[in-house]
């Protein structure tokens, strides 16, 4: 097994966990859209610690000498201390929860673009990823720019972001794996 098919292979799982787990983050909000904000905030808080601490072990597995890696990591880290803080101070965070989801998304949707760029071409997912990029972009916008948004248009394009982002990540974690187990 050569170097790169090591890689491959130390990365798939955590990937799919993370494309499952906002996956079915994602659905669980589509069928409880009358769910209570204080809920939504665990449900949210739980789904960013769950993606944050596996894709910080797939950025350890992977981590090259690019200086995109480090930049991937901390905003990794910086979500799940939002998220620990959010389950900690929850009356706080949803005074603030439009702003802290807009900029969550449109931080995400850029790195997911700039991500794109560096798959290996062996991957063949760099559209779905900008795909889903500009997804999270043009949802993090609107949060940000349409005072007073409701709460139930932030859940609705908070959970098409995650489902959007768990099926590039369990489709990426599925050609990963093909890879690694070509040969």
């Amino acid at each position: 097994m050569d170097e790169k098919e090591k890689y491959f292979n130390r990365v798939w799982v955590p990937l799919l966990t993370a494309g499952i787990s906002a996956f079915i983050f994602g659905v669980a909000i589509c069928i409880f859209q009358e769910i209570p904000l204080i809920s939504f905030l665990w449900l949210r808080a739980t789904y960013m610690l769950i993606k944050g601490i596996s894709l910080t072990i797939v950025i350890f597995r992977a981590k090259g000498k690019e200086s995109w890696w480090d930049l991937l990591l901390c905003f990794e880290l910086v979500s799940m201390v939002a998220s620990i803080v959010a389950i900690r101070y929850p009356e706080i965070s949803i005074v603030i929860l439009s702003f802290i989801v807009s900029i969550n998304l449109l931080i995400s949707g850029i790195l997911q673009i700039v991500v794109a760029f560096y798959l290996p071409r062996e991957v063949h997912r760099r559209v779905l990823l900008v795909a889903s990029g500009i997804i999270t972009i043009l949802a993090g916008l609107y949060i940000y720019i349409v005072p007073r948004v409701s709460s139930g248009a932030i859940l609705i394009l908070f959970a098409i972001d995650l489902l959007t982002l768990g099926f590039f990540l369990i489709s990426l974690s599925l050609a990963v794996r093909k890879i690694a187990y070509q040969h």
